[in-house]
Parts: structure tokens; C-alpha cells; sequence
């Protein structure tokens, strides 16, 4: 392992945490809010919680393996061919997410502060820092991530500060949308916080003899983003009527824009840089992940800065055919498919070869 890729127990909590905010900031939770009415905020708790038990798992599987195999988890379990279809397949994962990022984040730019600038400038930006960034190491990474954390605290005080205008009637009557929406509901608010399924490749990067220290700070990080989440979900529900978050797009830098403080005009703004650094987060994150992905997939025949070219190359082109709102419906369609075999499916599966497989355990 490069020694500048290595990371500590902590540093691996910034980036959980990060990565899954970042995608956060993107997947909100006004569609779990429009599904399962005014209890979505308890669809976001449960959803935590089963989270929870797909990262334990994941943790398992990780640590029951010898050190010197880690970087090679899928094809330690399923074997080299089979292993190597399967990072072929989240490879392909990391860069339909990276595509779903920029384009949403282009698309948000563009319709709230500069609507007479063409979509592919954004674009543009969004992929160049993909390309920039992607090439640093892991330890440069978390640094970003730990400095990073403070706008989670920015977010936390939107959230709080709009509770102060707000109709608790949205909250009544409990249950509006019955048992079946609630339901539903837990699988959208699942889907709407991925970023812990990439720990399956971070934990390989950790260096710590406690294997339990690595789960302490998955379930820590996993926590923030769940109590996180369970804030703004509340907060969307007792400030916008359901008819209101049909027309809202990002219901915090709405909160936001409500906000007036005398001697500043549009604090909107000021929210909407720290928006925006943790959107970029996502692109850092994924990025770093991808091109290893496919720096190791093609048996090293190039250099990571080519790589990187080529990567970032294709994003630009292939986020060009995502401008338009309808196709971006039909990517996200395709993660949530994607999600539940990436983020669930494999990760089960592989706990349960784990459990089969036998193998020294690393301390715990």
C-alpha cells in the first residue's frame, strides 16, 4: 500500500462521513417526504438503522480477511473472475454516480444563480475538479474531509434556525399517508444516502491492529449522517406543505434563501458556497475510488495521471447527454437498481461467504 493512501481510524470517519453527505446535499429527502407524508422523518431513522446492519456486515467480511488480501476483498470471496466482473461492476457504479453529481449539481447552479449560462460550463467545472482531484492521495483527501465537516455544522443551523417559522400542523394527522407510503418510504430513504457501501474498498486503506476502532467509526459517521438526515427531513416537513415541495427542487437553500438578516441581503449565498464545497466532496470521494478502480483493473498498464485523462474525458462526454431533466429521471432510476445490488446485495452476499469461508479474524 502507497504509505500517503494510508489513513487512521479517524480519518476514515471524515470520509463516511463526507462521502455521504455529499451524495445527501444531491439525493435530498423530499422525495421520501412526498411518498410517505408527514412520518418520513421516522422512514430516515429506520433506515439508519438497517444501514447500520449492511455496515457491520461489511465490517465482518473486511476483517475476517488476512491483511495482505484486503485490497482484494471480491476476489478473495467470489473468486478472481468472478471478482474481477465485480469491480468491473462498481467501477461502472462509482462513474454513473460521478455522471448523476455533476449533472444535478450543473443543473442546480444553472436554474438558481445563473440561469443564462449554458449547462455544459458546469459541467465542465465539476468534471475538471473530478480530474484534478482524483489523482491525489488518500491522506490529502482526509485532511479536505476533517476541514470539510464544519458546513455539516452550517447545515445543522439552517435546519435549526428555520424551526422558528414553521406550522406544526404539517405534522397532524400522524401517519396521513397510511402504512404502505411508510413503507416504500424507508426504501427511498435508503437509497437517498449512499456513500457507506464505498467502505467495502476505504477499510483496505486503514491502518489500525483494532478492528473494532474501524466499526466504532463507520457507526459513528453513519450516526451523523442519520441524525443529519432525520433534521432536515424534519425540518422539510413542518416548513413546506406537500403541493410546495412539488415546485421545490432543493428545500435548504429555499430555507435558506427565507432567512433575513439585516446587514446582509442574499445570505442564501453564503449557504449556497458551503452547498456547493460538499457537493464537490461527492466528485473527491467517487473520483479517488474510480480511478483506482480502473488503475487496478487494467493490471497497471498506465499511469494514474493517464488514466485520470481518459476518465474525465469520458465523464465530460457522456454527462453532455444528461442536460436534460427527463434522462437525469432515467440515471436516477438506474442508481436506485444500481444501489440495491452495489450497496445491499453484494455486501450480503459476501458476509454470508464470509460466515462459510474459514479464515483467521483479525484482533479485535
Amino acid at each position: 500500500m502507497i504509505r500517503k493512501n494510508s489513513i487512521t481510524p479517524i480519518q476514515f470517519f471524515f470520509v463516511l462521513l463526507m462521502t455521504q453527505i455529499s451524495t445527501f446535499m444531491i439525493f435530498n429527502q423530499k422525495n421520501v417526504i412526498q411518498v410517505a407524508g408527514n412520518t418520513a422523518y421516522l422512514d430516515v431513522l429506520i433506515a439508519g438503522i438497517l444501514k447500520q446492519l449492511i455496515i457491520v456486515a461489511i465490517w465482518y467480511s473486511v476483517t475476517k480477511m488476512k491483511k495482505e488480501d484486503k485490497f482484494n476483498v471480491l476476489n478473495y470471496y467470489f473468486g478472481n473472475k468472478i471478482g474481477y466482473a465485480l469491480n468491473l461492476l462498481y467501477a461502472l457504479y462509482f462513474f454513473l454516480i460521478i455522471i448523476f453529481l455533476v449533472t444535478r449539481f450543473a443543473k442546480s447552479v444553472n436554474v438558481i444563480n445563473f440561469p443564462l449560462t449554458p449547462t455544459w460550463v458546469f459541467i465542465l467545472l465539476g468534471i475538471t475538479i473530478v480530474f484534478w482531484t482524483g489523482r491525489f492521495d488518500l491522506q490529502s483527501h482526509s485532511y479536505m474531509y476533517g476541514l470539510s465537516s464544519f458546513f455539516v455544522i452550517v447545515t445543522v443551523f439552517v435546519c435549526i434556525f428555520s424551526l422558528g417559522d414553521v406550522n406544526l400542523e404539517y405534522l397532524f394527522p400522524f401517519f396521513n399517508k397510511g402504512a404502505s407510503p411508510f413503507i416504500e418510504g424507508i426504501w427511498i430513504a435508503l437509497s437517498s444516502v449512499i456513500g457507506f457501501e464505498v467502505m467495502i474498498y476505504y477499510m483496505s486503506y486503514v491502518e489500525t491492529d483494532k478492528a473494532k476502532k474501524m466499526l466504532t467509526a463507520a457507526t459513528a459517521a453513519n450516526a451523523v449522517v442519520t441524525l443529519n438526515a432525520i433534521l432536515g427531513t424534519f425540518s422539510f416537513i413542518i416548513s413546506f406543505h406537500e403541493e410546495e415541495l412539488d415546485i421545490i427542487h432543493f428545500p435548504l437553500l429555499t430555507l435558506a434563501k427565507s432567512f433575513n438578516i439585516g446587514i446582509i441581503s442574499r445570505y442564501d449565498i453564503l449557504y449556497f458556497i458551503p452547498w456547493l464545497w460538499l457537493v464537490f466532496i461527492g466528485f473527491i470521494s467517487y473520483s479517488f475510488l474510480l480511478n483506482n478502480q480502473v488503475y487496478n483493473l487494467v493490471r497497471q498498464k498506465f499511469k494514474i495521471k493517464s488514466i485520470s485523462w481518459i476518465i474525465a474525458v469520458g465523464l465530460f462526454l457522456v454527462a453532455l447527454n444528461f442536460t436534460n431533466i427527463a434522462r437525469v429521471l432515467i440515471l436516477h432510476n438506474v442508481l436506485n437498481w444500481f444501489f440495491v445490488v452495489m450497496a445491499i446485495a453484494i455486501p450480503l452476499v459476501t458476509f454470508c461467504i464470509s460466515l462459510i469461508k474459514k479464515e483467521v479474524k483479525t484482533d479485535v
